[in-house]
């Protein structure tokens, strides 16, 4: 498969993860993929169950990072149609796990689907749409060469949730329109762990508490993976900046030792958090690997 902007492929315009799969046919792979499972499930007379049970639950997942990291990668005419010209894809997707789509995320997955991420860090150009799209999807953000990769215990199995959405609000455009096209609104309201940061800019390092009294939990200073370009300007110029980060999944590494996935956080209103970012902290000793700390209910916007 080739795109007219890129025949040569030189631009890597259709591009995922360049260790497992040729560029021009991940996207062939992932249809293929696809129309294997449903066929599979059809003939066996059954549906789509918990993708952590399920080896084809695994598989299809990994599809849909794999479109979604060929699809932000393509340059569309209007910014508008981002979420629009994925529609077609996402209902294609629905017919066979039977999940709710919410806005590019799927909520049975939202754990994974939510660790999403641009490399605005190493100096890929990234900025925010222009049209709406919630902070904690990937169709808030063009460019930065965004990736959806689903990180995995040492077994293979996905790793464990800790969060836990308790109610999801998508509001389409207009209201009463389809929920996989435009949108007016999208929050998340989820239960999860509060851990609270502070980005010392002279040391370029990120110090996580887990409270706010200040008592210490780790810190870290190559993890850090912001998204877009300004917020990268940002935190490069300021001496401090405060916010808070939750644990959003803890995978296995083995032998005592894992890694957990966290999403940055900014302080809108109330209980309100728009995301900016994300990081991987972890390593024997200092990992999550349950909701265990007392949690709390924000909402993502």
């Amino acid at each position: 498969m080739c795109c007219a902007a890129d025949p040569n492929g030189s631009l890597f315009i259709l591009g995922t993860d360049e260790r497992t799969c040729t560029r021009s046919t991940s996207y062939k792979k992932s249809r293929l993929k696809l129309a294997q499972i449903r066929a599979g499930l059809v003939a066996r007379g059954l549906q789509y169950s918990d993708p952590n049970e399920e080896q084809d639950g695994r598989s299809y997942h990994r599809q849909w990072g794999a479109v979604v990291s060929i699809y932000v990668s393509c340059n569309l005419t209007k910014e508008s149609d981002r979420l629009i010209a994925m529609s077609g894809i996402a209902k294609t997707f629905r017919e066979v796990n039977g999940d709710t789509y919410l806005a590019g995320l799927w909520k049975r997955m939202i754990y994974t689907d939510l660790l999403w991420w641009t490399r605005a860090m190493e100096g890929i150009q990234a900025r925010c749409s222009e049209s709406y799209a919630p902070s904690w999807s990937w169709a808030s953000v063009v460019g930065g060469q965004l990736q959806l990769s689903i990180p995995h215990e040492r077994w293979g199995e996905l790793p464990s949730a800790l969060i836990r959405l308790v109610d999801a609000r998508i509001v389409p455009e207009p209201a009463g329109g389809d929920p996989t096209g435009l949108l007016r609104s999208a929050e998340l309201d989820i239960e999860c762990m509060l851990f609270y940061y502070r980005w010392v800019g002279q040391t370029k390092k990120l110090v996580v508490y887990s409270d706010e009294g200040g008592t210490r939990y780790f810190d870290t200073t190559s993890d850090l993976r912001l998204d877009t370009s300004d917020l990268v300007e940002r935190f490069a110029q300021m001496d401090e900046i405060r916010g808070v980060c939750v644990p959003i999944c803890g995978a296995y590494l083995g032998y005592g030792g894992g890694e957990n996935e966290y999403l940055v956080l900014e302080h809108e209103a109330s209980n309100k958090f728009r995301r900016i970012g994300m990081m991987s902290a972890g390593g024997i000793g200092n990992w999550i690997r349950c909701l265990s700390k007392e949690s709390s209910r924000i909402t993502l916007i």
